[in-house]
């Protein structure tokens, strides 16, 4: 293997000096060439597919099993304003890799002179591949600095407020003043002819890259066929076993925001839907199925969006197939993405919708549901977004509400297993505990002197064979038979499995999720009739049944989390606005935003100004302004609230003072076992600040009584006495229970040093503690033993004195960026109508220095971006304006507002210096690497 290895692929330490490796580590531990931009994406996909090929070939070599995996590769690149062709990106790199194996395979033939003549001439006449593929690489870059370039001078000239007064619209027909709008359509002009002959080039250059793709694998065809006797000794049969076509492995499922389908500008969508069809045409003319075959939606809650995506789609095939005929074009289909809690309950009226235009726009014979399946392509239900709203117990039950709303309706209309649902998979223990965990099925004691020192703390022999039998119980993406997507830290892990544990992990899920339909099909075709007794029948195998106790503690732990996070009606925030400033301070590590986009279409002027400011605050209502990633990152992380528990320890307190003497046994039957002990105790241990200690240092921007900070350190409080219960349960759940009983304090505290390092510091008296020292006898532990033991007992260590550090930098600018936030938040809210504002005591301001004030802020906001908290702010700088035009004293609370808006934005600007960023960001990635969530 290591010969095959070194023949087809390039010798990689050969041609990398070895201090321009180390450089590239160093530059790597301290985050500077960490972030993966757009461009770099294409090199992931390649990644991701040499490693499912390393890992077929050696399932057919271990196991003589030959079963080919595809990836279907999706990311938040919807065609943007101008066009960015992300997509030809993503397949470009699969294309350039299958191009550059070819040529390394007929390389090999040449070489060993078994190539004809014929042949010869042909790769003469092909020319120099590889100067042809840095040319399309180049033209690809050349396409998105111009996108860069477009954007930026688009976001500098278009004004936010463009005036129209009589007096303007002079002073710029006589050319006294210049005309932003005519200055921008000049550039766009110039620069979009441009983008045009690129994008042309582009199309030209990718297609010759297909045709050289055809004519090295014909060349390869060839000459293998011929030359089949040879190729069957010394190291040829695993030359050409490594070589597996890329093309053939991956597919493209873009997303798209509703939005966007939405907005009055239909250029962005018109554009992506040109593009994606341009993509199969690619496909289809070089002699493969189709590169996409489904269109992502994400917050998808409108039917008329899906369905308008949908005509327009069907539309562009039509009109391309009518151009080439006799063109085998695959249908793009829709996916709907849940991920918000209103979507996910009305999911039955909006298949209802799309139904009934099935119905209506079928061909003649034709059932509705072979209609409906032409338009929908899957589900997904995205249960990140959802926990950021309700907390991740109460997320995991909605999204088992979700799949059971969709499984019923599929089943009532003859569905049930012909269209499938996927959810999200990625940072543990978010997505609904879709992650891998290498501890899954391993043995809970390691140490093989446990047998030994039996005697020596009094196990008897039942209890020895149970303990020595004990394993952690399958997890994550290992316990699941869902269909599920492997992104970020789910991903990241899965890579660095060797191929032959990758080979086992993918066939267990696929034997799983077989298993799974196997039982469900049957039962639900045996069933007679559509009404609620039949389906009571199906619904135990599709969903667990959980007790009106544990829903009860879930609405529970949901209220406490929302309160916490986000506060009260009347609180305006909770700790979210902490958790958002300091996300802002962290500079992405992807090129996809780390903020919430907005809902509404960007700048919606048909909505009144006071009712788009009613759906922001107060925050309770709205909930967060952060994609998951970047809120759990800056909640655990750096704020030091454990985001994966917030709210379940008030909610059992509040629990078991409702339920009085029959609570504790209510919470140990019917809610401690259904939790995820084992994440709740581990998530705790890592990032959990005791003394919420940077809480503190940033209560005094809060209002006096906010209920969100009470709830937070009520909690805090209570802590401590549950511990001990979820580390019984996690002894139980690790199979340490012998007739019902599990082992004493003083019998565990005798049996750390023979259990895993990660389960031991669990499982010790004082989780938080990270002295080994003080929790396990250091005589029983071998010098490799305490070393593993001294790595898990220092983790929490390390990540307390890196947020230490980062806090030195952050706790001035995030405290007056958070108490100038409250402030406007308040003022806004008391504004909120004309009459109140009227009412409003104390001095009054000139219009002078509002309209001053508020010209600064707008020129601040000229780079707003698709983010919550920017569409608030800019829709407040225009309510406050708007308010001196209807007023005859102008308050002065409008003038503080303002100054309030205008000092968050330069504390932003101003938070820190580069240097301070890079230093920043080293210190996150050093905790994230420490934990395990380099997602």
């Amino acid at each position: 293997l290591r010969e095959a290895k070194h023949l087809v692929l390039p010798d990689f330490y050969d041609s990398v000096p070895v201090p321009k490796m180390l450089g590239a580590l160093v530059r790597e531990f301290v985050g500077e060439n960490v972030p993966i931009s757009s461009e770099k994406e294409a090199e992931e996909v390649v990644c991701d597919l040499e490693s499912v090929q390393l890992m077929e070939t050696v399932r057919e070599l271990l196991f003589n099993t030959r079963e080919e995996t595809v990836i279907s590769i999706w990311g938040d690149w919807d065609g943007s304003t101008r066009p960015s062709g992300q997509g030809h990106t993503l397949i470009s790199g699969p294309l350039i890799a299958n191009i550059r194996a070819l040529a390394r395979l007929i390389s090999e033939f040449r070489n060993r002179h078994l190539l004809t003549s014929e042949e010869e001439e042909r790769l003469v006449r092909l020319g120099s591949v590889e100067k042809q593929i840095q040319n399309f690489l180049e033209t690809l870059r050349k396409i998105t600095r111009l996108t860069s370039v477009l954007e930026k001078k688009y976001r500098k000239t278009i004004p936010v407020e463009y005036s129209t007064s009589r007096a303007k619209r002079f002073l710029r027909k006589i050319g006294v003043l210049r005309d932003p709008l005519k200055t921008l359509w000049k550039h766009n002009d110039r620069n979009e002819r441009r983008m045009r002959q690129y994008r042309r080039r582009r199309s030209e250059e990718i297609r010759h890259l297909f045709s050289v793709n055809q004519t090295l694998t014909e060349l390869a065809r060839n000459a293998a066929e011929r030359n089949q006797p040879e190729l069957q000794t010394g190291t040829w049969p695993i030359l050409l076993g490594f070589y597996k076509n890329y093309l053939k492995r991956f597919y493209l499922t873009p997303r798209i925001h509703q939005k966007i389908i939405l907005d009055k500008d239909q250029f962005t969508v018109d554009t992506t839907v040109t593009n994606l069809v341009e993509l199969n045409v690619l496909a289809a003319q070089s002699g493969f199925s189709g590169f996409v075959f489904t269109l992502q939606v994400s917050m998808a809650s409108n039917a008329k969006a899906i369905l308008s995506l949908y005509r327009k789609l069907s539309e562009e095939r039509a009109r391309v197939c009518r151009r080439n005929p006799g063109l085998n074009l695959p249908e793009i289909k829709v996916t709907p993405l849940f991920e918000e809690l209103e979507a996910i309950q009305k999911i039955p009226e909006f298949l209802d919708e799309i139904w009934a235009y099935a119905e209506i726009s079928r061909k003649l014979r034709q059932p509705p549901e072979e209609r409906f399946l032409e338009i929908i392509g899957e589900f997904f239900i995205a249960g990140s977004d959802l926990s950021q709203q309700v907390g991740q117990l109460k997320a995991y039950s909605l999204y088992q509400d979700a799949r059971e709303l969709l499984d019923r309706w599929l089943w009532e209309k003859n569905l049930l297993g012909k269209i499938r649902i996927k959810f999200g998979s990625g940072e543990s223990p978010q997505r609904q505990g879709g992650a891998y965990y290498e501890t899954a099925g391993q043995p809970v004691f390691e140490n093989g002197d446990l047998e030994n020192s039996a005697s020596a703390f009094g196990l008897d022999p039942i209890r020895l064979t149970v303990f020595r039998q004990a394993r952690s119980p399958l997890s994550g993406i290992l316990s699941h038979s869902d269909f599920r997507t492997f992104q970020s830290n789910v991903m990241e892990r899965l890579r660095s499995l060797s191929a032959e544990e990758l080979a086992q992990v993918f066939f267990h899920i696929r034997t799983k999720q077989r298993n799974f339909w196997s039982r469900i099909l049957p039962l639900s075709r045996a069933t007679v009739g559509k009404d609620d007794r039949a389906w009571q029948k199906i619904r135990p195998a599709i969903r667990r049944v959980d007790s009106p106790v544990f829903l009860e503690f879930l609405d529970l732990a949901r209220e406490n989390f929302v309160q916490i996070v986000y506060g009260r009606p009347e609180d305006m925030t909770g700790i979210h606005v902490v958790s958002y400033f300091l996300s802002r301070t962290l500079y992405p590590l992807r090129d996809r935003p780390t903020v919430r986009p907005s809902r509404e279409p960007a700048l919606n002027r048909s909505r009144e100004i006071v009712e788009r400011l009613s759906s922001t605050l107060p925050l309770a209502t709205h909930g967060t302004l952060l994609r998951a990633i970047g809120h759990n990152k800056a909640q655990t992380f750096l704020l030091g609230v454990n985001q994966f528990t917030t709210g379940i320890f008030r909610a059992l307190a509040q629990f078991l003072e409702k339920q009085g003497p029959n609570g504790m046994s209510l919470f140990r039957e019917q809610i401690l076992t259904h939790l995820p002990v084992y994440d709740i105790l581990n998530t705790l241990r890592l990032f959990h600040d005791t003394e919420l200690k940077y809480v503190r240092a940033v209560e005094g921007a809060f209002p006096s009584g906010n209920s969100a900070l009470q709830a937070l350190h009520e909690e805090n409080s209570v802590i401590a006495e549950f511990i001990p219960f979820f580390q019984e349960e996690l002894l139980r759940k690790n199979g340490l229970d012998v007739r019902g009983k599990v082992p004493t304090r003083s019998e565990l505290n005798a049996l750390l040093p023979f259990l895993r390092p990660d389960m031991a510091v669990l499982l010790q008296e004082d989780i938080f503690n990270t002295q080994v020292e003080r929790a396990v006898p250091l005589g029983k532990l071998t010098e490799n033993r305490l070393l593993e033991f001294r790595n898990e007992f220092s983790k929490r260590d390390v990540i307390c004195e890196n947020r230490a550090k980062m806090w030195d930098m952050l706790r001035e600018p995030i405290k007056e960026q958070v108490k100038s936030f409250i402030e406007l938040a308040r003022a806004v809210q008391s504004l909120f109508t004309r009459e109140a504002a009227l009412e409003l005591p104390g001095s009054t301001v000139s219009r002078g220095r509002i309209e001053r004030l508020g010209a600064q802020i707008n020129e601040m906001l000229r780079n707003v971006v698709d983010d919550s908290m920017r569409q608030f702010l800019l829709t407040a700088v225009q309510y406050l304006l708007y308010l001196p035009e209807n007023m005859k004293d102008v308050p002065e609370e409008v003038l503080l507002a303002l100054r309030d808006m205008e000092k968050i934005l330069r504390l932003e600007e101003q938070a820190l210096s580069q240097n301070d960023q890079k230093r920043l960001m080293a210190l996150f990635l050093k905790m994230a690497r420490i934990s395990g969530n380099c997602g």
